[in-house]
């Protein structure tokens, strides 16, 4: 992986969602489960085409849809 000298300037989570609206109920918690993986991305400073973000099923399975980087629903 390139040091952190060589990554672009630093990616802020709200640059990792997709143009997608979720479409989960007021207060589900899988808001905070895309958020966090969005957060952990740019804190760590992934670049998204280096990610995979795999979901399941159910509501929750479409999380990978919300996100800016590859991603499967399985």
């Amino acid at each position: 992986m390139a040091t952190k000298e060589l990554l672009p300037a630093k990616l802020k989570p709200f640059q990792l969602k997709s143009e997608k609206n979720p479409d989960w109920c007021p207060g589900c918690g899988d808001f905070g489960i895309v958020n966090s993986v969005q957060q952990a991305v740019s804190e760590l400073q992934l670049k998204p085409w280096d990610v995979a973000f795999f979901s399941g099923v159910g509501c929750s399975g479409k999380a990978s849809q919300y996100a800016q980087m590859y991603g499967i629903h399985t």
